[in-house]
């Protein structure tokens, strides 16, 4: 599988529907509470028999606890537990706890490579970055990222909305909807393309 093609799956590995979001709500504005996610693709930089560290493109580390209905798979194959190995790039399918930042995985999948994977991480705040929006002002939103800290971009008339692979309006960015941004080659403040992956319950 080429370079390319294998970092297209990393982007599709994790379809809209694996995603459940919950925000909670303060006084002072939108912030995350308790967001559950079903997957998410990262590499493996600690491995022992009942746990992985599993570093995320998003700069967040969590810990996969291996339970014993845990699967390992590889394009659709049976593995055994030791075919992970740190620096493993893999998919962990399972119910993420975002505050204590664990997962109970239900399977664990090898990825064919990790290059594509190491390079988005790399370009995480650089090309690209996501989050959940706070707020919406003229010519700019404020999102909170997975880490907690919150960032405020640019946006004007040569962003582009989707709305998943659809296209959206400036007018449909609202506060509590998670988002993936493509930022501006030259300027990392600038949204480029807004990627609405949906509201968080609760707004």
């Amino acid at each position: 599988m080429s370079a390319c093609a294998c970092f297209a799956a990393v982007l599709i590995l994790a379809p809209a529907g694996m995603l459940a979001v919950q925000v909670a709500q303060s006084d002072s504005g939108a912030h995350i509470g308790v967001m559950n996610i079903r997957g998410k693709a990262g590499i493996a930089t600690q491995v022992s028999p009942t746990q992985i560290s599993l570093a995320i493109p998003e700069h967040v580390t969590f810990t996969v606890r291996i339970l014993s209905g845990t699967r390992f798979t590889k394009e659709g194959q049976s593995l055994s537990e030791g075919a992970v190995q740190p620096g493993s790039a893999i998919f962990v399918h399972g119910l993420f706890d975002m505050q204590a930042r664990t997962v109970d995985a239900e399977v664990i999948e090898l990825m064919p490579e990790s290059l594509p994977l190491r390079m988005r991480m790399e370009n995480y705040g650089k090309t690209w970055t996501s989050g959940v929006i706070t707020a919406v002002q003229n010519g700019s939103i404020t999102i909170q990222h997975l880490d907690g800290s919150v960032g405020t971009l640019v946006v004007n008339t040569s962003s582009s909305v989707l709305f998943h692979s659809d296209p959206a309006l400036l007018s449909d960015l609202r506060r509590g909807e998670r988002v993936e941004v493509g930022l501006q080659r030259n300027d990392s403040t600038v949204a480029k393309t807004i990627r609405i992956q949906g509201m968080v319950s609760g707004n």
